[in-house]
């Protein structure tokens, strides 16, 4: 079996991780219950050293066999940006999944477990600068599962003496994200409402530096049983991150603004029309969210324990990334 395991390896980050892996040698085995369009495990001229499965985690004994001699596993995924994430599984930011997980794979020997929880599990930090001390306030439930989920990796990590490592990351934007994708998406329909004129700060991460977060935290010893929050190398306001994306994907800016104290209202009433009438809305919840999350991290300890710094700012990544984005 692999040597490497990587569950949610079909989400943007996660795949990305198995590219960079795979091309240091490793042999991993990727799982999810979905992939981007063309990737399976029978697609042309995949590299030996990378195996992809469709996979089911109420099946058990698969689990255990997919973790078979695994030295290392990446517990990555979110639904959180999904209209129905309620029709689909939940096994990734589940606590209970999460718990039986990690159960196995301390009793298949594995050497480290890295669990990838988001600062999501702050809320709004309205005006404060979080680090791992900081206490979680989430907001939504989503947010409350990545916090219950790190919470039963922590504890079985700390009383079995289970080497574990947990990522709170910010949001991880790049060309097959699909928060990056929303926002393009709605720029380009000119159906994007500004709330409280994009003043909000938003501390994002480029992709490439979160994998280099990820392989840090794999080869670290220092990294063993601790939590990390990642983020980008500054906290930026959402307008200017909207003027960046606007320039990399050429749309237009956004037609429409709105007072922020309206967010609430038009999130419920938007939430409400898209369950009624079961179809993707103009503006989604997660959308208008990018605009009522105020957030500002210290990294210093990913810095001076893990020897993680980002490097790569919104407006460099979102260009390195623009062909992805606008379809060229």
């Amino acid at each position: 079996m692999a040597d490497i395991v990587v569950i949610g390896a079909g989400g943007h980050i996660g795949y990305e991780l198995c590219l960079s892996l795979v091309e240091q040698g490793h042999l991993v085995m990727a799982l999810d219950f979905a992939f981007p369009p063309g990737v399976s495990g029978d697609m042309p001229d995949k590299p030996d050293n990378f195996l992809i499965e469709l996979a089911d985690f109420s099946d058990a004994m698969a689990m255990q066999e997919w973790l078979d001699k695994a030295q290392i596993v990446f517990h990555l995924g979110s639904t959180h940006l999904q209209v129905y994430a309620e029709d689909l599984p939940q096994w990734n930011a589940d606590a209970a999944s999460v718990k039986l997980l990690v159960d196995f794979a301390a009793n298949r020997g594995v050497e480290r477990f890295i669990h990838v929880s988001s600062t999501a599990v702050y809320g709004d930090l309205a005006g404060k600068r979080a680090n791992e001390e900081t206490a979680a306030n989430p907001k939504t439930p989503w947010a409350q599962s990545e916090l219950d989920a790190e919470q039963e990796v922590v504890s079985f990590g700390q009383s079995s003496d289970f080497p574990y490592t947990v990522l709170r990351p910010s949001w991880v934007f790049g060309g097959h994200c699909p928060r990056t994708r929303k926002l393009v998406d709605a720029l380009n329909t000119g159906k994007l409402i500004s709330l409280g004129g994009g003043e909000n700060l938003r501390q994002p991460l480029y992709v490439k530096d979160m994998v280099k977060a990820l392989n840090l935290a794999m080869t670290s010893d220092a990294a063993a049983g601790q939590t990390f929050v990642v983020a980008g190398p500054r906290p930026t306001k959402a307008r200017d991150i909207l003027r960046s994306l606007s320039s990399a994907a050429r749309t237009p800016q956004p037609k429409f603004n709105a007072p922020a104290a309206l967010g609430g209202v038009l999130k419920g009433v938007v939430g409400g029309l898209s369950g009624v009438f079961k179809m993707e809305p103009p503006i989604s919840p997660a959308t208008m969210e990018f605009f009522q999350i105020n957030e500002s991290f210290d990294t210093s300890k990913a810095k001076d324990v893990l020897g993680f710094e980002a490097e790569v700012s919104f407006r460099d990544g979102i260009k390195e990334c623009r062909d992805a984005l606008t379809g060229r």
